[in-house]
């Protein structure tokens, strides 16, 4: 009989955050293409709030994903882009600071942009409630960029 090798919990707990990861990137990359399709015809068929939906749960499952690469966290909870944000590394965050878009952005004014879309997909819902609202629409999708790019 062979044993089979012997795993570390560590090691374990590693695998676990990997697939996670990749799972929820996968799952981002779905809101992200519906994203980039519905922005194509955005003007034509009135699709704004679809395309800025797709486009904050894309940021939100993208962050999640490199949070669960990249910080070992078991369960990332909360939909908050600027507390997940906050949690990258200096590494993730300087990714994003690089982007193409960003490159000329200080690192203040692109927090700005970050806490400014905070909560933007549960305003986007409901925005029938709301008499004033705006989306920062050429960032989010950016940010989405962005955040596909890292590498996890």
């Amino acid at each position: 009989m062979i044993a089979p090798d012997k795993v570390s919990k560590k090691d374990k707990k590693n695998n676990m955050n990997t697939d996670m990861a990749k799972s929820v990137f996968i799952e981002a990359k779905y809101y992200y293409k519906a994203a980039e399709i519905l922005e194509k015809e955005r003007e034509e068929d009135k699709l704004f709030p679809p395309v800025i939906m797709n486009a904050t749960f894309a940021c939100e499952l993208f962050s999640k994903a490199i949070l669960y690469r990249k910080s070992g966290e078991k369960v990332i909870r909360g939909h908050s882009l600027k507390k997940l944000y906050d949690n990258f590394s200096d590494e993730v965050k300087i990714q994003i600071q690089t982007y193409q878009k960003f490159k000329n952005m200080s690192e203040d004014r692109l927090v700005k942009f970050i806490d400014d879309i905070d909560e933007l997909f549960e305003f986007w819902r409901y925005r029938f409630e709301y008499s004033n609202y705006s989306a920062h629409y050429s960032f989010v999708l950016d940010y989405m960029r962005a955040l596909n790019e890292i590498k996890i």
